[in-house]
């Protein structure tokens, strides 16, 4: 189940995140919008008491998918913004992701993917640095808060790498972002029922106002190691309800992860996954 936003001013947020505050970085998410009755915000790192940083994957009232970056200083010099060229469609699933890398001190670039394929990039002339302090799905956050999304957003996740143009496609074929440079992964969302980051490197929290858990979800398998996962923090596991559970299977947990047992376990029985 994806998470639905509805257009409303729902919120999830982490306002204290340190994890990605410079270039390289890439950002994901499968987004299935409702409307496109004014500008959205579907991912980004942000900075709560200025205007200016701006580092995010956008859709437009013109529907197509936008990745960009703005330094300290607002302006065309300061701004990066990747412009797609697929106008998105309401009612569907759509992955979009976004790289951002240096190529020297005063040159940042952008680039955007609409399912798997690279579809522009741009650049700064100068920059004078980003100064960030969150991480959020579904709105922008800045000194005041605007542009929700409306519509569900699921499997959003953030690396602190500039992914492969094969990783980012293998990406909108359908792989887990744990299965995808897993060791960079700083942040994953899978948005089921709730915000949760299952790396626990981000403490997200989230402010309904309207929306709340979907009822289907982004074409992603569920590779939770490979078909579970858990929340030591939340107490919680969560199990692939569509896999097939047999007497003296091996599970294996992500590995490469603080919060996660680099382990495997034996299932003693059947799992009954329909209570």
């Amino acid at each position: 189940m994806g998470y639905n936003f509805g257009g409303g001013t729902t919120e999830i947020q982490d306002t204290s995140q340190s994890l990605i505050t410079d270039m390289p970085a890439t950002f994901e998410a499968w987004v299935n919008p409702d409307a496109f009755a004014a500008d959205m915000q579907v991912i980004g790192i942000g900075q709560t008491a200025s205007a200016n940083p701006l580092w995010r994957i956008l859709i437009p009232t013109g529907q197509e998918a936008r990745a960009q970056l703005r330094g300290n200083t607002s302006g065309a010099a300061y701004t990066a913004t990747a412009i797609g060229t697929t106008s998105l469609t309401a009612s569907a699933w759509h992955h979009l992701a976004a790289t951002f890398t240096s190529t020297s001190g005063s040159i940042k670039n952008s680039e955007i993917f609409y399912n798997g394929s690279s579809e522009a990039t741009a650049s700064t002339s100068s920059w004078d640095g980003i100064t960030v302090d969150t991480a959020e799905i579904g709105f922008l956050q800045r000194d005041a808060k605007s542009q929700y999304f409306d519509g569900q957003i699921a499997e959003a996740a953030w690396w602190d790498v500039a992914l492969t143009d094969s990783e980012i496609a293998s990406l909108a074929a359908g792989a887990s972002p744990l299965m995808v440079r897993p060791a960079s992964l700083v942040g994953y969302c899978p948005l089921y029922r709730e915000g949760i980051d299952v790396t626990g490197n981000f403490s997200m929290s989230v402010t309904a106002g309207g929306g709340g858990p979907a009822n289907d979800h982004a074409p992603v398998a569920r590779s939770y190691g490979p078909a579970i996962f858990a929340s030591p923090a939340k107490g919680r596991i969560w199990v692939n309800d569509a896999a097939t559970w047999d007497s003296g299977a091996v599970l294996q947990t992500h590995p490469g992860q603080a919060n996660w047992a680099d382990t495997s376990i034996n299932v003693q029985q059947a799992i009954d996954t329909t209570g």
